[in-house]
């Protein structure tokens, strides 16, 4: 049966990722554009006994074109020494500085028309707010440790200083 040779090769391979019901979208090439994908058949059922089908016929890809580096500037925040807050009691054990922290930087400044940034003693939570609410930068790139928590008074805001 056709319909089901079909369903063992576009289908069996991955029905265990799929959901028990719902919609499935094809986006069918000229080859398949005559399928109604709703008679694929694994044996006891048709797909369309199972799922909605919505099918669109092909879509063209679309190249990505390489961003220019004149258009963006960055603001780039990093700590490269130990900062204070590693000490705090609520911080992880074991937390480390990031020496490659000030390799990081240069890296995105040579990938950026401009930018500003705030290294080590010069990356301080106000300094940090103060930049992000005066100028609007496309690319905000931080090398630092942080403490996230689905419990808000879980979240620590760091004490981003340094000496």
């Amino acid at each position: 049966m056709p319909s089901q040779a079909l369903y063992e090769k576009l289908i069996a391979p991955i029905a265990s990722y799929l959901p028990a019901s719902g919609t499935l979208i094809f986006i069918l090439d000229k080859s398949f554009q005559s399928i109604p994908m709703g008679i694929l058949y694994n044996g006891k059922n048709y797909l369309l006994e199972q799922y909605s089908i919505a099918a669109t016929l092909g879509s063209r890809i679309r190249y990505p074109k390489p961003l220019s580096k004149k258009r963006f500037t960055a603001l780039i925040a990093a700590l490269s020494k130990p900062s204070p807050s590693l000490l705090d009691r609520n911080a992880p054990k074991g937390v480390r500085s990031l020496p490659k922290a000030k390799e990081e930087v240069k890296d995105v400044q040579s990938q950026t028309q401009s930018s500003l940034t705030l290294l080590d003693e010069k990356f301080t939570t106000p300094r940090l707010e103060q930049e992000i609410s005066k100028n609007n930068f496309p690319i905000v790139h931080i090398s630092t440790h942080g403490q996230f928590s689905s419990d808000p008074n879980g979240t620590k805001k760091s004490r981003n200083t340094c000496g």
